[in-house]
């Protein structure tokens, strides 16, 4: 360039035999046009009287399966590798168990399968959102905003529709859930929460005696 941003030098470049026949060749360079350098602008789409609103997430009304899927579902989010495979990408290690890591080694593949997660489930909204969730929706005043692409975008990942069409559990066989995919301080607030926490104690204590 003979001054900034003045692309004259590289138009000539362009169009000598040299580069067409590199092109024809398939080597190729990209446009200046792919690196921000001028071009024809796209269309901005017509947000005229719309409001902003924070997305509202995949809920019972996108999908009955939604309100099936929470109702079983602890984990703070799904999507990442198993945990055997997390295991063996960190550590190198094949035919070792859960339960063989040390409580720091356990922390570090939790963190990496959280890294790793494709949706997220928020408890709070009960709803289920995109790792890659747009945040903010336009919609108007008196209409519900719709979910952002990112979390539509859900219905179309293999590993979410498996999830979301897999049977409800028999509840006789909750307990056989492992451990690891509980998330036990949660259920012992909710014990307190209840009164059932305290009401187990006293149990305990008249078996005890």
């Amino acid at each position: 360039m003979w001054a900034l941003y003045d692309v004259q030098q590289w138009k000539h470049h362009r169009a000598t035999t040299k580069c067409m026949k590199r092109c024809s060749s398939g080597l190729k360079t990209c446009s200046l046009f792919a690196l921000s350098f001028g071009g024809p602008c796209k269309p901005l789409k017509d947000y005229a009287g719309t409001c902003l609103f924070p997305c509202p997430g995949l809920s019972q009304g996108s999908s009955p399966l939604i309100d099936r899927y929470l109702s079983r579902m602890a984990a703070a989010g799904r999507g990442a590798p198993s945990r055997q495979i997390l295991m063996k990408d960190l550590f190198g290690f094949d035919d070792v168990s859960w339960r063989d890591l040390t409580n720091k080694q356990q922390q570090m593949v939790l963190r990496w399968e959280e890294m790793l997660f494709l949706w997220r489930v928020s408890r709070s909204t009960q709803s289920i959102y995109a790792v890659s969730c747009e945040t903010i929706v336009h919609a108007s005043p008196t209409a519900n905003p719709e979910p952002c692409s990112e979390c539509f975008n859900l219905y179309n990942l293999h590993k979410f529709t498996v999830a979301l069409n897999r049977k409800m559990p028999n509840e006789d066989n909750m307990k056989f859930v492992p451990k690891k995919y509980r998330p036990t301080e949660l259920g012992k607030i909710y014990l307190k929460c209840k009164g059932v926490h305290e009401l187990v104690e006293k149990v305990r204590t008249h078996i005890k005696h």
